[in-house]
């Protein structure tokens, strides 16, 4: 029986496992004026800083790639 089934749902633990399982972490280094940039941009949109990096990676694939 894995970790996940001995945790109980809703618990940070369990939550904590589960993005271990699903997920990367990605980090960069970038100039602070494109920080800002990106900051005000994901603020007016209402989307987070992860949804903006899937929009432009969507989006370049599709203008760069055939």
């Amino acid at each position: 029986m894995d970790n996940m089934h001995k945790l109980k749902p809703n618990t940070t633990a369990y939550k904590n496992e589960y993005n271990k399982r699903n997920y990367v972490q990605f980090n960069v280094r970038i100039k602070t004026e494109i920080n800002q940039q990106i900051t005000n941009y994901c603020k007016e949109k209402g989307i987070s800083k992860a949804d903006f990096l899937v929009k432009c990676i969507n989006l370049f694939c599709l203008l760069y790639t055939s």
